[in-house]
């Protein structure tokens, strides 16, 4: 959702690059590096927001 984000918002600071959204849980203390191929994972959660919607 970072790189999302990144490349509607903040489109005058240049084309983001997914390997450098980086994630970091901080509950757990991992670290997750950004991810290259984000459409399945947009399908995702543009369908998590639908049921969210419909609830």
């Amino acid at each position: 959702m970072i790189f999302e984000f990144s490349k509607q918002q903040l489109v005058a600071k240049g084309t983001p690059v997914g390997k450098f959204c980086m994630v970091i849980d901080v509950v757990s203390d991992k670290f997750f590096p950004g991810a290259t191929s984000t459409k399945a994972r947009l399908r995702e959660v543009q369908a998590a927001c639908g049921e969210v919607f419909a609830l």
